[in-house]
């Protein structure tokens, strides 16, 4: 019996030991953000209480501390220091429901992810009217209810006017300019063929210059013979 006794007491006396080393051991505790950054770094003893910081993120609820990045591990649920640890946080993506009304009616409702778009649901057309789509169908950051956009076929069909009269005039302008465009191409294939080219302006101007040239020897020579036959003459006259 004693040696159960002593036994007991021994067993007692490590655990306490055990428990005397732990309280006197620090504890580094630290928290990072989902990317791997640090955001905390606290060095406790066993038992005291962890800070844990406050981590927000937008368009995301933060589920907790994880041991692992990915969120596979254990969640810190406890802010008493027992060991030392990492811990990450973990996200997860907000959703938002979109409701689409019709004349003040509900038709449809979609749960869409924070930032993304609701989809364009078709609905039929209304007598006198066509539908033209929903309002606030982008970036869907909360809670939001959407209405059925009606456009009056009489406007539809004065701006299909407008557009095809635009599109005429437009077409108008396009075949004037065409017009105007092979008319001076014309007129300057027109001069191209009137005026001589260069090289036949050059023999003209030497096919001229010659004739001015035999023009001045023909006068030359006439000139002179005329003053021969002239001064015969007076030679003549002095004789007799």
């Amino acid at each position: 019996m004693k040696k159960v006794r002593g036994f007991l007491l021994f067993i007692l006396l490590l655990a306490l030991l055990s428990v005397r080393i732990q309280a006197e051991e620090m504890i580094d505790v630290n928290f990072y953000d989902e990317y791997g950054n640090l955001i905390s770094s606290q060095e406790l003893s066993y038992g005291e209480e962890i800070v844990v910081p406050t981590v927000l993120k937008d368009g995301y609820n933060f589920i907790g501390f994880n041991t692992q990045p990915n969120g596979n591990g254990e969640y810190l649920n406890s802010d008493i220091a027992i060991k030392s640890q990492n811990y990450y946080a973990v996200y997860m993506l907000t959703s938002y429901q979109v409701m689409y009304y019709l004349d003040n009616e509900l038709i449809h409702t979609e749960t869409i992810s924070y930032g993304n778009n609701a989809p364009n649901i078709s609905v039929s057309n209304k007598e006198g009217y066509q539908f033209s789509g929903w309002n606030g169908l982008s970036n869907i950051t909360e809670d939001r209810s959407i209405y059925a956009v009606y456009t009056k076929i009489e406007e539809i069909e004065q701006k299909e006017e407008v557009k095809e009269t635009e599109k005429y005039s437009e077409l108008e302008l396009i075949n004037k300019d065409e017009k105007i465009q092979e008319i001076e191409r014309s007129s300057k294939e027109s001069d191209i063929i009137a005026s001589p080219s260069l090289a036949t302006k050059e023999k003209q101007l030497q096919q001229k210059n010659g004739s001015r040239l035999i023009s001045g020897i023909f006068v030359f020579l006439g000139s002179f013979i005329l003053f021969y036959i002239f001064m015969k003459k007076m030679n003549f006259k002095k004789k007799n």
